[in-house]
């Protein structure tokens, strides 16, 4: 394992932990990294209870960035704080991150906090990118949430902490920006308690409100911590609350409202307070007991602990460093993560996220030096314009769940059924790369050489290890750490076209690398309806926006880009049962295919494969090939549609039946399924149904009611309307095509005093005339 530290802590933590160095090396930004060796396995543990993997979540313009690289900058790690409008941070390095100032991709980095080490990764807050927080969050142990102080917990924020509930991680949440005009504490925690559905543990009072705030009162030491609002916030003063001032009793009354909360959600603690402290709250001194007690809590996601602070004034981010320390949980406080039953000390490791460093130009810090830096380039790729010549760009993310990855080592992938060779190892530090020869479990690395591995996929030692483990995992049912990918169906789609023939194979091949990338983004050529032309599909206009400035910048394409469109989808509305017997003859030689399938419409599914339901056969006697050939044939027919020509969503079938003539050639399969899945859809009374966005608004009161106006001419639903600090929220749900030029629309209509939030909430039918709109458009 590697560790990057500062030199001025390098001597408190060789006095206290780490007593095992191998070598030191000292690079031009006066760092000194540290390779910790140890071969006996308590000391391995010692290590990994030190690491911290973490990610920042929250609403787009929260603060994540900008929190960031103040850890960054107080951990020693960098010399001089970043800042996103000056498009100096080191977090957000891709330059369509610094022209938008808002985070495109999630950026991992590893540095120190007092005798820590922080695997951290910075996810984007936009709508947009909610797979790239996904699959980040899926690789974690815990995450602090920055929530804004003047505005509560936000659209966005409710998504990825639905995420993570999905992971079960432990959280902190650090209100920012309470400098902020509109700043409101108590709001905050009322929306968190709401609107995530978890407890709040308060664990730090502000010092001024808005404009005067200077600090926090830290409520389990009662120490009142304050920061000069005109320094870099190294230096702040630490003093204990004097109970004659002002802030004492305030602070003091939500010092015993939080010992409360913790009693009630740990009856040992409630024992103990009892026992000794006859239930006077008051009386209670044991600091260590009481934060041992709030670490149980939000580990098994009780509560979260909440702190305070503003980041872009550098105030109450250190304490909000020790707070990760002490309250969220290393690798090896999470059962999710204990592997070591079923590969003892073999190799464990799960692939979260792929790029290509064709695109980027590695250079040396120094000659001496391991690390390199990835800056934006792409004119290698000019001279790599097939992918089959690019296998050896590819960089694999991945996290370490058990034993031990070397350089150079083979390794197993199930899902693909093939052996790939670990040619290097990095450690990420943001755009930075420092090669290492092995990483231990715990850690999060980079890994060159890995050509089939995917988004998702886990890699062991061997096949026999895995299929072993496997068992026995499914025996004691343990769940299985392949990462299933949630993505979300995709809203716009616009088609895409190379400049000149000689360009198409580039155009291929970095469309291929842009959607291994980033799986949220797809690309169809579908010859017969899109005349031969390509169509991307994604998530939202801003993804499309930054897949193409990537085209155009990273891979020197000047391709043409056809217009936005609403991806309408079609659905069945009743269940049906289909039947055919497909005749074809091949010389003199006469084949049939005799198939009846169920189709049905089930709401939010996703189809991947059909289910083989034949009656009274073993199912697993059918053909692997005569399978493949069922679910080509349909998928062909639910991606062709039956009303304009829309993808199927939401439709689920069933092979109830399946005969064929001996030696049938597959190609007649498919096209037996292909036909009998269109004659069950035209019989299945389907309708055209359109994405409808769940629409967050908040503006001021003077133009609250032309806001509302608005809505209700754009066709919303279920419009809700809260005020708060002469702030007005207005929440609807409404379709797509009615929000096309709402961003500009908007901006004149409330004079740029507004802003809003979009994402996807379901599918609706459309109406008859805009029906008869689709139908005019698309000529038919």
């Amino acid at each position: 394992m590697l560790i990057k530290i500062s030199s001025k802590n390098y001597l408190s933590c060789i006095n206290t932990k780490f007593k095992y160095i191998k070598n030191i090396e000292s690079n031009k930004f006066n760092y000194t990294s540290i390779r910790l060796i140890s071969s006996e396995t308590n000391k391995d543990e010692n290590l990994i209870r030190l690491i911290r993997n973490i990610g920042v979540i929250a609403h787009v313009d929260a603060g994540k960035t900008t929190t960031t690289e103040r850890m960054l900058y107080y951990s020693g790690y960098t010399k001089n704080i970043g800042n996103v409008d000056d498009g100096n941070t080191v977090m957000d390095f891709m330059d369509q991150e610094r022209e938008r100032g808002i985070t495109i991709t999630s950026a991992a980095i590893t540095f120190p906090w007092k005798n820590h080490f922080f695997n951290l990764i910075d996810t984007p807050g936009h709508v947009d990118f909610t797979f790239e927080v996904e699959r980040s969050l899926r690789v974690l142990d815990g995450a602090i949430a920055i929530i804004d102080a003047s505005a509560g917990v936000e659209a966005q924020t409710m998504t990825v902490w639905r995420q993570s509930n999905k992971y079960k991680l432990p959280r902190i949440a650090f209100i920012n920006k309470m400098d902020k005009v509109g700043s409101d504490l108590d709001h905050c925690l009322d929306s968190i308690e709401k609107k995530l559905n978890t407890i709040p543990l308060q664990l730090q009072h502000p010092v001024g409100k808005e404009k005067s705030f200077r600090g926090v009162i830290d409520l389990i030491n009662m120490k009142k911590i304050t920061w000069n609002q005109e320094s870099d916030g190294k230096i702040f003063e630490s003093r204990n609350l004097d109970p004659n001032d002002p802030a004492f009793k305030p602070a003091f009354s939500r010092r015993i409202d939080l010992i409360e909360k913790i009693a009630r959600l740990n009856e040992d603690f409630a024992q103990i307070l009892l026992d000794k402290y006859n239930m006077e709250f008051d009386k209670m001194d044991d600091n260590v007991l009481l934060e041992s007690y709030i670490r149980k809590s939000c580990l098994s996601s009780l509560a979260t602990p909440v702190l305070c602070g503003s980041s872009f004034k550098n105030t109450a981010i250190q304490p909000a460093m020790d707070a990760i320390v002490k309250y969220l949980p290393s690798p090896l406080d999470l059962e999710k993560n204990n592997y070591e039953p079923f590969y003892d000390k073999s190799l464990f490791m799960v692939c979260f996220k792929i790029i290509h460093d064709h695109q980027k130009s590695r250079k040396r810090t120094n000659r001496s030096s391991s690390k390199i830096i990835l800056q934006t380039n792409a004119a290698n790729t000019l001279n790599k314009p097939k992918p089959d010549e690019a296998q050896d760009d590819i960089l694999t993310f991945v996290r370490v769940y058990n034993g031990e990855l070397h350089a150079k080592s083979k390794v197993y992938n199930p899902a693909k059924d093939v052996k790939e060779t670990c040619d290097k190892i990095y450690i990420p530090f943001s755009n930075e790369l420092e090669q290492v020869q092995k990483v231990g479990a715990g850690n999060i690395a980079i890994v060159h050489g890995l050509t089939k591995t995917t988004t998702g996929d886990i890699l062991v030692h061997n096949k026999q290890l895995y299929d072993k483990a496997s068992h026995r995992m499914q025996v004691e049912n343990k769940t299985e750490m392949q990462m299933e990918l949630d993505i979300a169906n995709p809203v716009y789609f616009c088609t895409v076209e190379p400049e000149s023939e000689s360009d198409e194979k580039r155009l291929n091949f970095a469309l291929e690398c842009l959607q291994r990338e980033d799986p949220s983004l797809r690309v169809l050529v579908n010859e017969e309806e899109n005349l031969g032309q390509t169509v991307i599909q994604g998530q939202g206009q801003l993804h499309l926006e930054v897949v193409k400035d990537r085209i155009l910048k990273e891979y020197k394409l000047n391709a043409y880009f056809g217009p936005l469109n609403i991806a309408y989808k079609e659905m069945p509305t009743r269940n049906v049962t289909q039947e055919i017997k497909f005749e074809k003859s091949l010389g003199e030689r006469k084949f049939f295919v005799k198939i009846e399938l169920h189709l049905e419409p089930r709401s939010d599914f996703k189809f991947k494969n059909a289910k083989i339901l034949l009656q009274n056969e073993n199912n697993s006697e059918m053909p692997i090939d005569s399978i493949n050939a069922l679910n080509h044939g349909i998928k062909s027919a639910l991606n062709k549609g039956v009303i304009l020509r829309y993808p199927f969503i939401n439709t689920d079938v069933h092979i109830t039946k399946f005969e064929t003539s001996q030696a049938v050639p597959v190609p007649y399969i498919s096209s037996a399924a292909y036909q009998c899945t269109i004659k069950a859809l035209e019989n299945a009374e389907c309708v055209v149904i359109q994405p409808v966005m769940l629409l967050d608004v908040n503006t001021s009161k003077d133009y609250s009611s032309k806001v509302y106006s608005d809505l209700t001419r754009r066709n919303a639903l279920n419009i809700k309307i809260s005020e708060l600090n002469k702030i007005v929220n207005i929440s609807a749900k409404v379709p797509l095509a009615k929000l096309r030029t709402y961003s500009s629309d908007i901006r004149k209509l409330t004079s740029g005093n507004t802003t809003f939030n979009i994402e996807f909430d379901s599918y609706d039918q459309i109406s008859q005339r805009e029906f008869q709109d689709l139908l005019e458009k698309k000529n038919f």
